[in-house]
């Protein structure tokens, strides 16, 4: 089995992660501008940066689950955690998308 790399790893999942929730806020602006458009692209950019950061997160797994022993490390926890942190607040803002384009919140409404 190839020898990997968990810092390597983390640093790609932290990465990829980081650059999904800057698209993602991005998207909450532009939902908060009424631009729902753009803020679908944005979202579906950050989809595809999630997706990539799981896709490497998966190969520690996968090699776990093939028996080799992985020592996860305080940076891969980060990463990981930013990973699902990213990934629920990708969720939120879809629901919010949704509840923008539904009018049950109006964009007059100042909170």
């Amino acid at each position: 089995m190839d020898t990997i790399n968990i810092e390597e790893i983390a640093f790609k999942i932290i990465a990829n992660s980081g650059e999904a929730r800057a698209k993602i806020s991005d998207a909450m602006d532009a939902i908060e501008e009424g631009q729902f458009e753009l803020a679908v692209q944005l979202l579906e950019q950050a989809e595809e940066n999630l997706l990539e950061a799981h896709n490497v997160h998966m190969q520690i797994v996968q090699k776990e689950a093939c028996g080799e022993r992985i020592n996860p490390t305080l940076l891969l926890i980060h990463a990981m955690d930013i990973m699902l942190i990213t990934e629920a607040e990708r969720d939120l803002v879809k629901r919010i998308l949704r509840m923008y384009k539904n009018k049950r919140i109006r964009f007059s409404e100042k909170v």
